[in-house]
């Protein structure tokens, strides 16, 4: 998603105790218990979670990280306690479940484990960085947790709970963000990762719902991975449909050729996958559930967005309807005390085709890397009350063509609003 109007001011919370160096607390987070029941969302009460105090070790070498953090029910503290002991650049990217993840203001991100011992740290600015839907980012600020997972937002504090367990604290003291991606909508203000796109002027009334189908495109005739120093640069594509309101977004995407070294450890097997990602904090930090395979060119997608339903702000879905089934892939965005992470009203509906930083050392490619032409149809826009949104709000097509000369590309859009729209390559 790259980066949309900011709109929504996060709510900061001065975690002082957590910058004091010692006792651990009594509670571990991984005994704090849900009710079997996921998806009612007010069994969860996040106001119980004790926090320990953590124990930082300044003595601690800095390891730098060049893939996407990813919980791990099997991976111990003790396993990473050797890997950093016995490294001079341990490859760390597994985390254990109930793992707190400090993003402090200096850009320092560090690792404990659910009892407050350290366990790495880690520079932002000397990270791998991974490609996400608001830009390039530090590996540091990207986590892989389970499908179906639920997040709870408090402001510069997230939750996630799975199997009724709370499974990873994320605490990020940084106030500062990247420029909205999408403003307005003109290709002046937008990421550059942008190459065309559908959609609606803002919504004042509360949207409950957006649904889009579209099919999985032919892959690309090339793709390309450089590695320089620490950084990865892949030519990925990314295919979604979202309701939006930055700094905060949850949605559905179909991936092509993202990779982390966890998941997708060899660059040379590009392959089409799908996730849900949530943005969140100051826009810079990113959730994504477990990347899912076994999707093919000729497949049809649907991505579906809900919006203040079933006792949470926001459920998004992703589903390979296809015949050989990819499955499916949810992220459930709970209520809490904290201002509304996902607003109902003053949102884009949108359809988006991005691709490579056409900026960094991939700036030369050309169209054989581009995926065939996607069709996105079966549209479902509706407020709160299930009313039909469709005719009062439509969708107009742009091309960011700071970045992407629609001639060169051979880019085009065919707009037949409501009952498709064709993003052409």
């Amino acid at each position: 998603m790259k980066t949309l109007k900011v709109s929504i001011i996060l709510l900061v919370f001065l975690l002082a105790a957590m910058m004091m160096v010692p006792m651990v607390s009594a509670i571990e987070q991984s005994t704090v218990i849900a009710s079997p029941n996921q998806t009612n969302a007010s069994t969860i009460d996040v106001s119980k979670i004790q926090l320990p105090q953590l124990i930082y070790d300044k003595n601690q070498t800095p390891i730098v990280m060049n893939d996407e953090m990813s919980l791990d029910p099997n991976i111990q503290s003790t396993q990473i306690a050797r890997m950093v002991e016995g490294a001079s650049n341990p490859a760390i990217s597994k985390i254990p479940f109930g793992a707190i993840i400090h993003h402090s203001i200096d850009g320092i991100t560090t690792v404990f484990d659910s009892t407050g011992k350290q366990l790495f740290t880690a520079d932002d600015s000397k990270a791998g960085l991974v490609s996400t839907f608001k830009g390039r980012v530090p590996a540091t600020h990207v986590q892989e947790v389970p499908d179906k997972s639920v997040i709870y937002d408090m402001g510069n504090v997230l939750y996630v709970f799975s199997n009724n367990m709370l499974i990873l604290t994320v605490t990020d003291d940084s106030i500062s963000g990247k420029n909205s991606a999408l403003t307005a909508s003109s290709s002046s203000t937008i990421s550059p990762q942008w190459i065309e796109w559908g959609s609606t002027n803002a919504i004042p009334t509360a949207v409950g719902q957006f649904i889009s189908q579209w099919n999985v495109p032919t892959k690309p005739t090339l793709t390309k991975s450089l590695v320089i120093g620490s950084v990865y640069y892949d030519s990925s594509l990314e295919i979604w449909n979202g309701l939006e309101n930055d700094p905060s977004l949850l949605q559905p995407v179909l991936e092509w050729y993202m990779k982390d070294g966890y998941q997708i450890p060899s660059p040379s097997t590009p392959q089409w996958t799908m996730a849900t990602w949530y943005v969140w904090g100051s826009g810079n930090s990113f959730i994504h559930s477990t990347r899912t395979s076994g999707i093919y060119s000729g497949d049809q997608m649907q991505g579906n967005i809900q919006l203040n339903t079933l006792g949470y702000d926001g459920i998004a879905s992703i589903t390979d309807l296809g015949n050989q089934g990819g499955g499916s892939s949810t992220l459930f965005l709970a209520k809490s005390s904290a201002p509304i992470r996902m607003p109902t009203t003053n949102l884009q509906a949108e359809i988006v085709l991005e691709g490579w930083d056409p900026t960094t050392p991939l700036g030369g490619l050309n169209s054989q890397y581009l995926c065939g032409p996607i069709t996105f149809q079966s549209f479902v826009l509706k407020d709160s009350n299930g009313n039909n949104l469709i005719s009062n709000y439509p969708m107009s097509g742009y091309y960011n063509t700071n970045y992407w000369n629609p001639s060169t590309y051979g880019l085009s859009i065919s707009n037949l609003w409501p009952t498709s729209i064709t993003l052409g390559t």
